[in-house]
């Protein structure tokens, strides 16, 4: 894992790279502010964003989700987010943007759960809890964002907006 300065560095060039995806797509989105980010990253009055860089997905062959700040014993992560979308980018030899509606991703997760498809881990410095999927489990049910020209990005983020749990 790089140091933490540059894993920062990192994290925002992501952020901006999905902005700009989605405002070349027509969604112009504005940063939340860095103490106001609880909820979601990147929002407009019709959309949210949640962002997450996965940097250990090119060492594994899992993709992380937190769920918990097991310092704090509150939920995070996935179980608070208020995202219309959650982006989650991986290197694949190249940086894939996946991009999935959060309730539906929450309803797979559980499913995933159930199913036994998910190992409960603590991550980096054991302030979080994580939930570990195996890509082939999951990156199915993922589009990725980056690999879609404009006009298959606009149509996809207008169809999946407003998707119900």
């Amino acid at each position: 894992m790089p140091p933490f300065n540059q894993a920062i560095r990192i994290a925002k060039e992501a952020e901006e790279n999905v902005q700009r995806l989605f405002a070349e797509s027509g969604f112009a989105l504005s940063k939340v502010p860095r103490l106001d980010r609880s909820f979601y990253d990147l929002y407009n009055d019709d959309l949210s964003v949640e962002v997450k860089f996965d940097m250990m997905s090119n060492v594994t062959t899992n993709l992380a989700f937190e769920y918990e700040n097991s310092k704090q014993g509150k939920a995070s992560g996935v179980n608070i987010t208020k995202a219309t979308f959650w982006v989650h980018i991986i290197s694949e030899g190249e940086r894939l943007y996946l991009i999935i509606n959060t309730n539906k991703l929450k309803d797979l997760l559980v499913s995933l759960s159930e199913e036994g498809k998910i190992k409960y881990v603590k991550g980096g410095d054991d302030n979080a809890k994580l939930a570990l999927v195996k890509k082939v489990d999951i990156m199915p049910y993922f589009v990725i964002l980056n690999h879609l020209d404009i006009t298959e990005r606009q149509i996809w983020i207008a169809n999946n907006i407003n998707c119900p749990h």
